[in-house]
Order: C-alpha cells, then sequence, then structure tokens
C-alpha cells in the first residue's frame, strides 16, 4: 500500500479537519477549508485500495495546511541545525505551525507550514517527510514553521536551519531556504 502527495480539494476538507483534531493541533476549520480552497494545502492518500476495509484508508492519512509568512518575530541568530537526530514521524503528528496571520520568521515570500499532521496508523513511514518535501517544492521562496521542541530532529533531518526567536520559549523557528 503506497501513499500520494496531491492537492487538497474541497471534498478532502472535513477528512483534513478531522485528522487536525485527532492530532490535538489547535485549529481554525474555516481558516483550513479557506486554505484548501485556495489551493494551500496539500493531502496525503492512500493508493491502489479498491476496496477500502476501514474508514480511515477512504480519507487523507496526512495533511499540510500552507500560508503566507508575512514575517513580524524578531530572530535572534540561532545557529544551524546538524540533521545528526533521527526521526520518527510519530513526532510530526503533532508538530504543526501556530496558523496565525504573522510571518514566523522575518523573511520576505516565505510559505509557512501551518499546521502538519499524520494519521496515527500511518505513521513512521515517510509521510510527513514526504508532505514538507512538496510543500518546499510549492514554496516560491523560503518555507518556514513554528514546531514544538520534540519535533526538532524531525525538521533539522529535513534541512531546516533552526532559529531562536524573541518571544514564545515553548516553540522553535525552522527556516529552509
Amino acid at each position: 500500500m503506497t501513499t500520494s502527495i496531491r492537492e487538497a480539494t474541497g471534498d478532502d476538507a472535513d477528512a483534513a479537519c478531522r485528522l487536525l483534531d485527532a492530532a490535538m493541533l489547535e485549529f481554525d476549520r474555516e481558516r483550513v477549508r479557506g486554505r484548501i480552497d485556495a489551493g494551500r494545502a496539500l493531502v496525503a492518500v492512500v493508493d491502489g485500495e479498491a476496496e477500502p476495509t476501514e474508514p480511515s484508508d477512504r480519507r487523507v492519512v496526512g495533511v499540510c495546511v500552507l500560508g503566507d509568512a508575512a514575517v513580524e518575530a524578531t530572530i535572534d541568530g540561532g545557529g544551524v541545525a546538524n540533521g545528526d537526530g533521527v526521526v520518527d514521524d510519530d513526532e510530526v503528528a503533532r508538530g504543526g505551525g501556530t496558523g496565525t496571520d504573522e510571518n514566523a520568521a522575518g523573511i520576505d515570500d516565505a510559505t509557512e507550514i501551518e499546521q502538519l499532521a499524520v494519521h496515527r496508523s500511518r505513521r513512521g513511514r515517510g509521510i510527513g517527510r514526504d508532505l514538507v518535501e512538496t510543500a518546499a517544492e510549492r514554496a516560491d521562496g523560503a518555507l518556514v514553521v513554528r514546531f514544538p521542541s520534540q519535533v526538532r530532529p524531525f525538521y533539522e533531518a529535513l534541512g531546516f536551519e533552526i532559529r531562536e526567536t524573541d518571544g514564545d520559549d515553548s516553540r522553535q523557528l525552522g527556516v529552509r531556504e
């Protein structure tokens, strides 16, 4: 069984919101629907199943919601990620961004990952990585994300430079240019 990444459609909105909710992420349903309608969301779907056996097989198994990053946060230098950590997609299941309108990094023409989630039964299969890589390919400029510190190894392994920000110490900032 394989998965593919594609742009989300209006038919995916409910499934995407259920997935974000199951991952216990803070999000606004109407905002997610708006991002989907604007072509600013990606989904991972199961390929090649003629007869799905579980409801989860009929819906999205991963989602990445994107926004335009209009940076207002103050950057405090920060070091470059070394990428030595081993990453498990379980760590990324609850590692989405904050979903706010303000940009995370103060970088012009950046795309921000506002939310990222992978269905519990599909974690550890590279779906989170594939969603982020597809988002990076679609971004016009840098890709930025705010995330809790426990998922730092995931973003480091994907080539994000981890930067310190002034303000909220519970979240870190990753930038991939």
